[in-house]
């Protein structure tokens, strides 16, 4: 479900052209690191589910701050487009 998450809030974003712009560079970095949690939770599972329960927890965390990048990426395009539409 994460792997999931991950993708259908990083996909959509890279497609559009302005959101891309104002996308940063850390959600990448991080999208890359809750990928690498999520496997890593799998295979430690087996040797401790303690860990394996921390390397959720931070890919659930990474993912959260995805999504709030993702909406403050998103805000400011609208708000571009307001003073542009105000300008026309």
């Amino acid at each position: 479900m994460q792997l999931l998450g991950l993708y259908v809030t990083v996909l959509p974003a890279l497609r559009h052209r302005h959101i891309r712009k104002s996308y940063t560079r850390w959600s990448l970095v991080l999208a890359i690191l809750g990928v690498i949690s999520a496997a890593l939770s799998i295979a430690c599972f087996v040797y401790s589910p303690a860990i394996s329960q921390l390397a959720l927890f931070l890919g659930s965390a990474m993912q959260a701050a995805i999504v709030m990048q993702l909406v403050w990426a998103v805000d400011e395009v609208v708000k571009l487009e307001l003073i542009e539409d105000k300008s026309e």
